[in-house]
């Protein structure tokens, strides 16, 4: 065949490819922010939240609003099976995590997006759980500067970022000996979060309970698995939002039922469950700020709720999520 005649064929091809691409990447806030209108401003970025640390994933980034003053603040924690994610997490492509804070910047609420040290770089999840303290710390100390309340600090995480969170929240010294005040904590929000680390090892394919499951949690995955401690003591001390997707991981629905199951009946509780239909593990966060998205307005309905008051002592009852 003559090679002149192959051209038309080719340039047909990638016209598809890249009509292909377009489309997939029409969905993700990334590619609409191109026209889209937004209040949200990254205001501060690559801010060390360890001193002295030459780390990347000790670096987070700032979001808020223009002219945010006194505002909820929320800190997003990446996914990524402990091993994998970033705050950065394939930007150009994805958007991540940039679409959580210009869609909660969008709602009035400052984000602060830290990345933390993973699996296999650290051992075990302490480390991880230091990291994040700190960055706590780091938000209560300084989130004022760019518009944010530090009485007014709400945790949020998607997959083993809520793990992470539920972890620090439901055991009292997990706080406290890294140099966190529990009532600088107003909420949690884990999404998709895996919350049975005994029941996930247990079920784990042999490869992966042995390279990642036992090295990470050891022998005491009872310990790791804040489900365990979910009781009348963490529900009335902390106010928590579980969200999942009606197609999530069956592990993550498994958790999500199991502490609803766990909850239900705890006098005073202010635990609140919703599950968003049709969205899968990945879905709830790569249609943060898009009309599609129904997280990111939950999570920030229950950030204003949960911190109308700056009284520690307050347990406020959120207002309807939409």
């Amino acid at each position: 065949m003559p090679r002149a005649t192959c051209r038309p064929v080719l340039v047909l091809a990638v016209v598809a490819a890249l009509g292909a691409v377009v489309a997939s990447l029409s969905s993700c806030l990334s590619w609409s922010n191109l026209w889209r209108k937004s209040r949200a401003r990254l205001v501060a970025s690559d801010v060390v939240y360890v001193d002295g640390s030459s780390d990347d994933k000790h670096r987070l980034d700032v979001w808020a609003p223009d002219g945010a003053r006194g505002a909820p603040v929320v800190i997003f924690v990446h996914g990524g099976y402990w091993r994998s994610g970033d705050r950065h997490y394939f930007t150009p492509v994805t958007g991540l995590y940039g679409n959580v804070g210009v869609a909660l910047g969008d709602m009035d609420v400052v984000t602060v997006v830290p990345s933390y040290r993973l699996f296999p770089t650290v051992a075990t999840v302490e480390p991880m759980l230091d990291d994040l303290a700190a960055a706590i710390r780091w938000t209560h100390d300084h989130v004022a500067d760019h518009g944010g309340d530090p009485d007014r600090i709400v945790l949020a995480g998607h997959s083993a970022g809520g793990h992470l969170l539920l972890q620090l929240v439901t055991a009292p010294e997990a706080l406290a000996s890294r140099g966190v005040e529990r009532r600088w904590v107003k909420g949690v929000a884990p999404v998709s979060g895996i919350f049975d680390v005994v029941r996930a090892t247990r079920q784990a394919e042999d490869e992966l309970r042995r390279d990642l499951w036992q090295p990470l949690f050891g022998h005491d995955p009872e310990g790791w698995s804040p489900l365990r401690r979910l009781g009348a003591e963490a529900a009335r001390t902390t106010p928590m939002l579980f969200l999942v997707g009606s197609r999530d991981y069956p592990g993550c629905l498994a958790d999500f039922a199991s502490a609803r199951a766990a909850l239900r009946d705890v006098e005073g509780s202010h635990a609140f469950f919703r599950t968003v239909p049709g969205r899968d593990h990945a879905e709830l966060v790569l249609q943060a700020g898009t009309k599609d998205d129904e997280v990111m307005p939950a999570v920030a309905a229950f950030a204003r709720a949960v911190t109308a008051s700056s009284s520690s002592s307050a347990m406020i009852v959120p207002e309807p999520l939409p």
